[in-house]
């Protein structure tokens, strides 16, 4: 969790702007959508995204969506 924080505190709370690890991942199509939504420093978040595939997500969102 606090490396989740320190990642949305470095952009500022635009989870869209995430990019954490521009590491390789497989080619394989297993579609994931990832959905946040709260509040941040008393501002509204609303987050989602469909990634090709869990690793995709992973390299974009870094710990984030990482459960």
């Amino acid at each position: 969790a606090a490396t989740a924080c320190r990642d949305v505190a470095s952009v500022n709370g635009d989870l869209a702007a995430l990019e954490v690890d521009p590491g390789l991942c497989t080619l394989e199509y297993a579609p994931v959508t990832a959905r946040a939504w709260g509040l941040w420093q008393d501002r509204p978040v609303s987050y989602t995204e469909t990634f090709g595939n869990r690793c995709e997500m992973l390299r974009e969102t870094g710990s984030l969506f990482a459960f």
